[in-house]
């Protein structure tokens, strides 16, 4: 039960990045702030945990960052194609950030937590 419950959160949460991803930006102004930055990179940390504690490749760290990048970048690719969002490799170089930190933390998580 526990367990399909968080594969439901990965789901919602991924269609929510989807969603921010390619949303036209009321305010467009916030976009340049280096902020910006850091909530990509927050966003694919919490992503690669999700996956960490949902996923069936268990204990395989790598293939949960590969996972990770992979969406980040087909996100950036796909704002290419959106007329009003940008590609920008800066933040997929933050999605990638993040996703190395979700990842070996989520790693460390499930192994302290004794689930790996």
């Amino acid at each position: 039960m526990r367990h399909r419950l968080l594969i439901l959160l990965l789901v919602f949460y991924t269609l929510l990045l989807i969603y921010f991803s390619l949303a036209q930006v009321e305010n467009p102004s916030f976009r340049g702030a280096q902020i910006d930055k850091l909530y990509h990179a927050l966003a694919y940390t919490v992503l690669a945990i999700l996956l960490a504690f949902t996923g069936r490749w268990k204990r395989n760290v790598f293939l949960i960052f590969l996972i990770s990048v992979a969406f980040g970048l087909f996100m950036e690719v796909c704002q290419f194609f959106v007329p009003y969002r940008n590609a920008s490799i800066t933040d997929a170089m933050a999605n990638g950030l993040g996703a190395i930190v979700g990842a070996y933390g989520g790693g460390w998580l499930m192994v302290r937590l004794g689930r790996w």
